[in-house]
């Protein structure tokens, strides 16, 4: 039985590429970072967040919890909280940290309470990461 062998060199130039694509895929495909859970209360005399989601106008502060995974060394997380005035949304106040470590992070953050106390009405804190991913809690101080 003869072997044939094929003339055409782009048989074995696309097969070459197929391997190499193969080869590279693991490298290539990473995960994107995500949220695990984003929490909001304030703080117990354990120092341990108490979940909520209704504050009254003395609340010390709004304390936010994120927790991420698949972060990359030097992904930005920005916390923005938004006050719906009556005459519509006021400018948010933002905060933000940069992950010191990859995988795993937990970020948190606190918005302290204003010389007159939190006006009463809605909330809502939005996490964003520099990669886009956002999460966002809705809260209330009534």
């Amino acid at each position: 039985m003869k072997c044939r062998r094929s003339k055409s060199p782009g048989n074995h130039f696309l097969s070459l590429i197929i391997i190499t694509i193969l080869v590279m895929l693991p490298v290539v495909v990473m995960a994107a970072s995500k949220f695990e859970s984003v929490k909001i209360g304030e703080l117990g005399p354990d120092g341990k967040l108490i979940a909520k989601t209704v504050f009254a106008p003395e609340t010390k502060a709004f304390v936010i919890i994120a927790e991420l995974q698949d972060v990359k060394i030097g992904t930005k997380v920005t916390a923005d909280m938004v006050y719906f005035a009556p005459e519509g949304p006021i400018k948010p106040l933002t905060t933000s940290e940069v992950a010191k470590q990859g995988g795993g992070v937990t970020t948190t953050f606190q918005f302290s309470k204003p010389s007159k106390g939190w006006p009463k009405g809605n909330y809502k804190i939005v996490i964003t990461l520099s990669t886009g991913e956002t999460q966002e809690v809705a809260f209330k101080v009534e």
